[in-house]
């Protein structure tokens, strides 16, 4: 039975819309106050950062929380594509539900490199001795190289699941068909992203800023949307 073909279908839809929007909301808050106990300047100049790196007592905890406000995100983007595809039996919304979690996965990965790996070979490059340092920067480059493959796919990969959200969005009609222009503007911008750190690195780390600055806008013109769309 689709969500809107019976009483109880339709409360359980508008609930699964408020822990969506909520979801979206407290998702785009962790992230931006781990965010903010990030640190480091240039990721590409990566002589410079891996003291900065050595030196953040946050680190490990900065890259967990970046972890779980991207699982809340995520999180909502799943409760929204299935409750499209309950109401319009959208294929789209269940390619963009496997998508997200394929995202999921390899952020993980990412997170696990950035946090733990990234952290080690900073502070092995810190406390080597002179006649270490070489040896040293080569490893913290092997791992930068890892993060940076990793780093790609998880924005193309989220970036592919926000195409694939947006297109069921317009495609169903049943939700904001702005919303979900605005969600493949988003998904464009990751998918560009990703295909840059993938083929210039770190080098291209200003788009993943402003890819970040326009996900933050959605998620939050999206949790407006959907907790308006439970109350009705």
């Amino acid at each position: 039975m689709s969500v809107g073909s019976g009483t109880g279908t339709t409360t359980s839809g508008r609930a699964a819309l408020r822990i969506a929007s909520g979801l979206a909301v407290a998702g785009a808050v962790v992230i931006i106050v781990a965010s903010r106990f990030h640190g480091g300047t240039d990721p590409a100049d990566l002589q410079t950062v891996l003291a900065q790196y050595a030196a953040n007592p946050h680190w490990k905890t900065v890259h967990l929380g970046q972890f779980v406000g991207f699982l809340f995100v995520l999180s909502s983007l799943i409760i929204l594509l299935n409750y499209l595809r309950n109401r319009s039996g959208s294929v789209v919304a269940l390619l963009g539900i496997v998508a997200a979690g394929t995202t999921m996965a390899v952020f993980a990965v990412n997170q696990a490199v950035d946090g733990v790996a990234i952290r080690y070979v900073a502070e092995n490059w810190v406390n080597a001795a002179p006649e270490g340092k070489a040896g040293a920067m080569a490893l913290a480059q092997a791992v930068r190289h890892i993060e940076q493959g990793v780093s790609a796919l998880v924005a193309f990969n989220f970036g592919l699941t926000l195409l694939l959200s947006g297109t069921a969005m317009r495609m169903s009609q049943v939700l904001s068909n702005a919303l979900g222009a605005a969600a493949l503007l988003v998904g464009v911008a990751y998918v560009a992203t990703g295909v840059a750190l993938y083929y210039v690195g770190f080098a291209a780390h200003v788009l993943t800023f402003w890819s970040s600055v326009l996900l933050l806008t959605w998620l939050t013109s999206a949790a407006l949307v959907l907790w308006r769309e439970n109350r009705r």
